[in-house]
C-alpha cells in the first residue's frame, strides 16, 4: 500500500510538470487526450477532430479501417523537424514497436473534416511512457492530420484517472487565469485612457483660465498723490467749519440776552416801571 502511495505521488508530480497538451496547430492536430495517463485495464473513450488534406483524401478515409496503437519506438525528432515547416511531406515513418489498444470510428463528416471516436482498452503491458497514434492498419498511414500524443502507462488504473482529473481541472484553472489577466490588460487600458483624458481636461482648464485672464486686464491703479490731495482736502474743510463755528460762538457773546423774572409780579412791575 506504501509502494501504491508513492507511486501516485509521483505520477501525479510528474504530470503537473508537464506542459499543457496542444489541440491544433498548423497543419497537425492533437488526440483530444486529457492528462496523457493511462492505466492497465482502463477502458475509456477519446474523440478527436480530424482534418484530411483534400475531399479525394477524405473519401479514401471513409473506406478505410482505423485503430489506436501505443508505439514505443516513435521518432520524436522528426515529428518537431515536420511541425517547422508549412506542409511538410513523407513525415512518418512506421513505428516497428507498437500495441493494438483499440478501433476507431469516424463520424460527423463534412467535406474533409471528421470526429473520430477511438474506444481504448488499455491490455497488460510493461508500464513506461509511449505515444498514443490513431493510424490505420499496422499503422503505415497516419488518420488525417492527427499526430502522435505522448502518454505515460502506469499499473495503477486510479493513479491514472486521478492524473487525468487533475490535469484538467489545471487546464481549467490556466482558463481561468488567461481570462483573469485578459480582463486585468482591458481594465489598465481603460484606466489609463480615463487618466489620459482627465489630464487632457484639466490642461484644457487651464488654457481657458488663461485666456480668459489675458482677456480681462486690471483696472489701472489709482496714484498715490490723488489720495493725497483728497485727503488734505478733507483736513482743510474741517478746519475752516471748525473756524466758523468758534466765529458764530463769538458774536452771540457780545449780544447777552435779556434775563427774564422767575416771579411774574417782578415781570408785571418791570411792564408798569
Amino acid at each position: 500500500m506504501r509502494h501504491r502511495v508513492l507511486f501516485f505521488v509521483a505520477l501525479v508530480t510528474s504530470m503537473a510538470l508537464l506542459p499543457a497538451p496542444a489541440r491544433a496547430g498548423g497543419w497537425w492536430s492533437s488526440i483530444n487526450l486529457d492528462g496523457r495517463h493511462l492505466g492497465i485495464g482502463e477502458k475509456l473513450t477519446v474523440r478527436s477532430e480530424v482534418l484530411f488534406s483534400t475531399v479525394q483524401a477524405a473519401e479514401e478515409a471513409r473506406r478505410t479501417q482505423y485503430h489506436a496503437y501505443l508505439l514505443g519506438d516513435f521518432d520524436q525528432a522528426a515529428l518537431k523537424r515536420a511541425m517547422t515547416r508549412p506542409a511538410p511531406k513523407h513525415w512518418w515513418t512506421p513505428p516497428t514497436e507498437l500495441i493494438l489498444v483499440g478501433d476507431v470510428e469516424l463520424s460527423q463528416w463534412d467535406s474533409n473534416l471528421a470526429m473520430s471516436t477511438a474506444n481504448l482498452a488499455i491490455p497488460e503491458m510493461r508500464p513506461g511512457r509511449y505515444h498514443l497514434m490513431l493510424c490505420d492498419s499496422g499503422c503505415r498511414a497516419p488518420l488525417g492530420d492527427l499526430i502522435p500524443q505522448r502518454v505515460v502507462v502506469s499499473s495503477e488504473p486510479l493513479a491514472a484517472q486521478s492524473a487525468r482529473k487533475l490535469q484538467e481541472t489545471k487546464e481549467r484553472l490556466n482558463l481561468a487565469f488567461a481570462r483573469v489577466r485578459h480582463d486585468l490588460r482591458q481594465s489598465t487600458a481603460r484606466a489609463k485612457d480615463a487618466q489620459a483624458q482627465a489630464a487632457e481636461g484639466a490642461d484644457a482648464i487651464a488654457r481657458l483660465e488663461q485666456k480668459l485672464s489675458s482677456s480681462d486686464p486690471d483696472p489701472p491703479s489709482t496714484p498715490w498723490l490723488s489720495y493725497a490731495g483728497w485727503f488734505l482736502a478733507g483736513v482743510a474743510g474741517t478746519l475752516a467749519l471748525t473756524r466758523r463755528r468758534r466765529q458764530d460762538s463769538s458774536s452771540h457773546a457780545d449780544f447777552p440776552l435779556e434775563q427774564v423774572p422767575d416771579d411774574p409780579r417782578e415781570l408785571a412791575g418791570t411792564k408798569r416801571g
